[in-house]
């Protein structure tokens, strides 16, 4: 069980290509965390996120409470990224960062090496926002000169334009 985690899939039986797919995904990851923090200002809660690309597969698991599921090395290496983000981060696996510059060079940093459980030393990268700070901090004060939502939505925008997405 992931608990009180989300999962979310891109590519599934999906023409678009693999680029296409994750930058979606990181432009998903990014509506979220802004969401998140500047737009819902529940105290106590957190959002981390972590981002790999790769083949996974799935199966209807249960008898009477059937569920579907996904399964996969992907799987498990996406949520070691996510279990390895600070609160408010964005976390991509070497094989996501590739696939995605150039494309993002301008809001993705390397951050240091860590040690996955299970996987080893893995290269790690962090999503900034669109004026370079990794995490939004939860606050309780409106953005000055105008409200979080309009910042929110013209920042994501301004992003959207730039990295042709």
């Amino acid at each position: 069980t992931i608990g009180s985690t989300i999962m979310l899939v891109a590519g599934i039986d999906d023409p678009r290509t693999r680029q296409e797919q994750l930058s979606g995904m990181v432009d998903a990851a990014i509506t979220i965390r802004a969401s998140v923090f500047r737009q819902m200002r529940v105290p106590g809660l957190e959002c981390r996120m972590g981002v790999h690309c790769g083949p996974c597969f799935g199966a209807v698991i249960g008898g009477n409470g059937a569920v579907f599921d996904l399964f996969g090395d992907t799987v498990n290496t996406a949520s070691r990224m996510m279990s390895s983000a600070g609160s408010g981060s964005i976390n991509l696996s070497a094989a996501a960062n590739a696939l995605l510059m150039p494309r993002l060079r301008e809001i993705v940093e390397p951050r240091a090496a860590m040690t996955m459980k299970g996987k080893g030393v893995m290269e790690v990268f962090a999503v900034m926002d669109t004026a370079g700070v990794e995490h939004l901090p939860h606050t309780n004060q409106p953005a000055q000169g105008g409200n979080d939502q309009d910042a929110t939505c013209s920042g994501l925008a301004a992003w959207k334009s730039k990295f042709g997405v």
